[in-house]
């Protein structure tokens, strides 16, 4: 399995920065490592989020193309359930649990409406493959049991090995999302489920998600869209970065590069930047 940060870091538009800041910092725990008065940059032991005041983006359409989830990924069920204790005590919107076999996970969502998983993942060696594929499915979370290992502990911020663990889409088209994030940008599929499709690197369960449960067929992302500006993707190698700009060229994908990162769009134009 691939452990190595794969999503580095994701930008969010949003119209009320200072209300922002305030619930990743202190509802969730983020640091804050810059801000002024237009944008914030937070994170854990390093920066991954990026937070951009546009007061006059629109608001999203919830059956439109963009952001399903940002999820941040915990390094142990330790921390997850001291997490949770955290976040039911200081009455987060939590909006539900699950066990996904290969992880556990808690949703929320941010006072703009941004959707939120926050998880650990199972051993891998717990992970169900069959055919090639492995296994998920929404199941309930044992509340109980994660709890347990927070009793005694005290919350001061999220873990410092806090990072993006994936980034969940919704699109307009499975098979467009699978030309461009596996033949195009050349994850692997690890698993295709009920009209969605998760992919990753290095034999991870998924470090990109997308589905059509909402969005089928929906129009390209506008630009002036409140919510998710861009995330950005480390490849394996240098040698895969340049693969992928072959195969960009190759299928008349516009792109910019700027010293060693590619800015481009898929084909729903989310903004996307490989390094």
């Amino acid at each position: 399995m691939r452990k190595e940060t794969i999503i580095e870091e994701i930008e969010l538009k949003v119209h009320d920065l200072e209300k922002l800041v305030e619930f990743y910092e202190k509802t969730l725990g983020f640091k804050v490592f810059e801000k002024n008065k237009d944008r914030a940059t937070l994170g854990a032991g390093k920066k991954f989020l990026k937070l951009v005041r546009d007061e006059k983006s629109k608001e999203e359409n919830p059956k439109g193309v963009g952001l399903y989830h940002v999820a941040y990924l915990l390094p142990e069920r330790r921390d997850l359930a001291i997490t949770l204790k955290h976040l039911l005590k200081v009455s987060a919107p939590i909006e539900g649990f699950a066990d996904h076999i290969a992880t556990e996970s808690i949703y929320l969502h941010d006072p703009e409406g941004n959707s939120i998983e926050i998880y650990c993942d199972k051993p891998p060696e717990e992970w169900i493959k069959s055919d090639g594929e492995i296994l998920m499915d929404t199941l309930p979370l044992d509340i109980g049991s994660l709890l347990s290992l927070a009793d005694q502990e005290k919350w001061e911020h999220i873990s410092d090995n806090t990072e993006i663990g994936h980034v969940h889409l919704r699109v307009s088209s499975i098979s467009k999302a699978e030309l461009f994030y596996s033949k195009i940008l050349g994850l692997d599929i690890t698993l295709k489920w009920y009209g969605a499709i998760f992919l990753s690197f290095g034999g991870y369960h998924h470090h990109i998600g997308a589905n059509i449960w909402h969005s089928s067929g929906a129009k390209p992302r506008e630009d002036d869209t409140k919510g998710l500006s861009y995330f950005k993707i480390k490849l394996p190698s240098k040698e895969h970065l340049e693969k992928v700009i072959q195969n960009l060229e190759n299928f008349q994908i516009k792109y910019a590069r700027k010293d060693n990162e590619i800015f481009t769009t898929d084909f729903d134009n989310i903004k996307i930047v490989l390094c």
